[in-house]
């Protein structure tokens, strides 16, 4: 774990199909962005997806952690640890976290929360339900 003297304040923790940065511009933009997943089989696995997270008031060094945990049975499905240390020096600007997650499976039916942790501390989450409905392909109208 790396030494902070500041706990960041999260802006925004946000789901999305994918994230682009401008390299001229060094702009984000996110595609796709959800929170709910409707399938008609499960479980239901999830080709990649992205966590974006921009905070503030940040000064120091930071490991970032993410964990994807079923709500309803309080169960860790992933932990995601940012290889990268991220070093900051001004308070008042802005660090962008984005994480890739490949082949995420959820299990069953429900909510999942996504909990960012920074340095051991608890940041924020945000969530997502995975809706499971039967399919209509082959049953008459």
């Amino acid at each position: 774990m790396a030494p902070t003297a500041r706990h960041p304040k999260l802006n925004a923790l946000l789901i999305s199909e994918r994230v682009i940065r401008e390299a001229e511009t060094g702009v984000f933009s996110l595609i796709g962005i959800f929170d709910v997943l409707t399938t008609p089989t499960l479980p239901l696995t999830v080709p990649s997806l992205v966590v974006f997270a921009k905070m503030t008031d940040a000064e120091g060094e930071y490991d970032f952690e993410l964990e994807v945990v079923s709500r309803n049975e309080d169960e860790t499905i992933t932990e995601v640890t940012q290889l990268q240390r991220f070093s900051v020096s001004d308070p008042l600007g802005s660090v962008y976290v984005v994480l890739h997650l490949s082949r995420l499976t959820f299990p069953r039916a429900g909510h999942y929360d996504f909990r960012l942790w920074a340095n051991g501390r608890f940041a924020d989450s945000t969530a997502i339900r995975v809706d499971h409905v039967e399919s209509t392909e082959g049953r008459q109208r």
